[in-house]
């Protein structure tokens, strides 16, 4: 087995008398990461103004006195619904899943969902899906629940028989990915004994060598009919959807390999592997008609156009695509790509496989904020530690407004016409001071700025939604506050 380098991983052990039980791994996103998407970002509601608080909403107010030190957070969201878990400290406790009004934070179910239901995630046609641990017959297996997100009530549900946990639910156009991790000596949490919260000790621990992993990927559509069923190769997982292109796509970060598959079939159309090593620049865009991919070879960049087939259908010479964020996979719901040419970036165009316009800015990166608007970000931090945002039209090239935005300032989302940037100005770290800016993307004037009602709290975009999570000291999640113009 190649060596896949280091990774890190914090490992939550619960203490049981004499025994280190290992029960999970939790992803931990830092205030410079950005979570990983399955399609497009959401565009917030316009907010001319700075946004007031709508509502919030905490553990005990939505599940009771036994859940008042419990964390509560959302797990999916559309223009429907707001779906919330509550999760107690003390393992062996249960979970609760409630869905709320997202116009008044009001509860839409008449009783909560109380269990362990573990991934949880909304269709695009607006079903809900949640997975939970199960024993069957002395062997545990993973129960997929799709319920109603109008009443809370399970509409059916389907087992999964492969050995392991599920990991990640993934809401598609017609269904939900369910992707199982083969981990060994599952255990179920609902029949561990209730333990002391201060016998749960966090640790960071450091892996030279992990173990390889095998993902196994189930797509069921919406009324829980399982479609088809497929193993990715060893080490690869987080799919990546793009529900218009009919593709998804799942990688191993630590390696750059990716594969592409069908949505419909579960089928691979493109993979790309290197045993060797990490391929130069490797990276792929899915988009409505297909995907892009590109490899980066020393003096050699190349554009590479496929249909959603895996059909070679043209490529474009001198440029590569701009790789999102810690991300191998990304999507686009229109036609533009971000493009480099080591000299020069710009945006070209999916369908006529031609760079649109380009810009001298080399040594800057490009955002595509929507299908009408691009922003290149200035990564000299060097004057007074303040970089430049300048947003072109996506179409034509024309530049707009250039905003100035300080190191301590994070990118959070885009209304239509105003960038959101989260963070003090200032500050030479991040995460920080919660402020909110709102910058005109015509002007590039800064149109409004909103500070936190709390310094623990930190702004979060999900779905169509902007979001307050205040936190405690213990990191844990003990309001939720939705802000709305």
């Amino acid at each position: 087995m190649a060596d896949r380098g280091r990774r890190e991983a914090l490992v939550l052990f619960a203490l049981l008398a004499t025994a280190v039980l290992m029960f999970g791994i939790v992803t931990v996103v830092s205030g410079d990461d950005e979570p990983d998407q399955t399609s497009a970002a959401p565009i917030l509601e316009p907010m001319p103004a700075a946004p007031t608080a709508r509502w919030t909403v905490d553990a005990a107010s939505l599940f009771g006195n036994e859940f008042r030190d419990a964390g509560v957070y959302v797990v999916a969201a559309d223009d429907d619904a707001v779906i919330v878990q509550a999760f107690q400290k003390s393992i062996g406790k249960p979970r609760a899943l409630q869905a709320l009004d997202p116009g008044t934070g009001r509860p839409l179910w008449g009783i909560p969902r109380t269990g362990w239901d573990g991934s949880c995630a909304l269709s695009r046609d607006g079903q809900l899906a949640c997975t939970r641990l199960v024993r069957v017959n002395g062997a545990v297996h993973t129960r997929v629940s799709f319920v109603d997100p109008r009443t809370g009530a399970d509409t059916t549900t389907s087992l999964i028989h492969t050995a392991g946990a599920a990991t990640t639910v993934t809401g598609v156009g017609d269904g939900f990915l369910v992707e199982m991790n083969d981990t060994e000596d599952v255990i179920i949490p609902e029949e561990l004994p209730p333990s002391d919260p201060q016998k749960v000790e966090h640790r960071l621990e450091v892996i030279d060598d992990p173990p390889d992993r095998q993902m196994t990927i189930t797509k069921f559509d919406s009324q829980g009919h399982q479609a088809w069923s497929t193993q990715p190769p060893i080490n690869h997982d987080q799919a990546v959807v793009s529900d218009a292109g009919n593709l998804f796509a799942v990688s191993d970060t630590t390696r750059g390999d990716f594969t592409i598959y069908r949505l419909d079939t579960g089928k691979p159309v493109f993979s790309r592997f290197d045993g060797e090593g990490p391929p130069p620049d490797a990276t792929a865009v899915l988009h409505p008609s297909g995907f892009v991919t590109t490899r980066s070879d020393p003096g050699d960049y190349r554009v590479e156009f496929f249909d959603s087939n895996g059909v070679k259908i043209g490529e474009l010479a001198g440029w590569r695509l701009v790789p999102g964020q810690f991300q191998l996979i990304t999507t686009v719901d229109g036609d533009e790509i971000a493009v480099s040419s080591g000299s020069a970036v710009g945006v070209a165009s999916t369908h006529d496989r031609a760079v649109r316009w380009d810009t001298g800015m080399s040594k800057h990166s490009l955002k595509l904020l929507d299908d009408r608007h691009v922003a290149i970000e200035s990564d000299d931090y060097t004057q007074g530690r303040t970089g430049t945002w300048t947003v072109f039209d996506a179409q034509t090239g024309v530049q707009q407004g250039q905003s100035a935005i300080g190191y301590g300032q994070r990118y959070l989302g885009f209304d239509g016409t105003r960038m959101l940037f989260d963070g003090e100005p200032t500050a030479n770290n991040r995460p920080n001071i919660p402020m909110l800016s709102a910058y005109d993307v015509e002007t590039g004037g800064q149109s409004w700025r909103l500070p936190a009602p709390t310094d623990t709290g930190q702004w979060q975009v999900t779905g169509p939604y902007l979001l307050l999570i205040d936190y405690t000291p213990e990191f844990i999640s003990r309001s939720i506050t939705q802000y709305a113009p």
